[in-house]
């Protein structure tokens, strides 16, 4: 176990006041997490912002990220990770057959139409069309927020 230095990733104004480049991180992130779960097979299970550090390095003034809690993973056996990638591979170019060939080898069944946008956050009619090719709608954003809410309103209640 070590110290880790650096700011809350959801913190706007540490960002701000280290020169660091809140896209550069977004964007960094994804092929974080992308690379541990599509390449390594590897899914942390607490990546919340208090569990992912921002810093700009003191010597080379690089932008760093600092992922914290390493004690709960799950491994994906590589056929679920091998399907895993194929459905977002199917769900960004909008394939469907591709979706729920690999929706039901991942264990949707005949849900795979609604765990297609519970994974992607997305609407059915983005799904469709493939997730990037459609620009995400009011819609979709303001869903998200309210599932957000419920989200916190569902653990405040379970964990009291």
């Amino acid at each position: 176990m070590e110290f880790a230095e650096g700011g809350q990733v959801n913190d706007r104004e540490y960002m701000k006041k280290h020169g660091i480049d809140v896209n550069e991180i977004s964007e960094n992130l994804g092929k974080i997490y992308s690379e541990m779960i599509f390449v390594r097979g590897f899914v942390h299970c607490d990546p919340h912002p208090g569990n992912v550090l921002v810093r700009k390095c003191p010597t080379s003034k690089k932008t760093e990220i600092t992922l914290l809690d390493h004690g709960l993973y799950q491994v994906l056996e590589p056929d679920f990770r091998l399907d895993y990638c194929r459905l977002w591979q199917a769900l960004i170019r909008g394939d469907m057959s591709g979706v729920e060939r690999y929706s039901r080898r991942l264990g949707a069944g005949d849900l795979f139409a609604l765990f297609a946008c519970v994974l992607t956050a997305r609407s059915w009619t983005a799904v469709n069309a493939g997730i990037s090719s459609v620009p995400v709608t009011h819609s979709e954003v303001g869903l998200l927020h309210e599932l957000q809410q419920t989200d916190s309103a569902c653990s405040e209640y379970l964990f009291r």
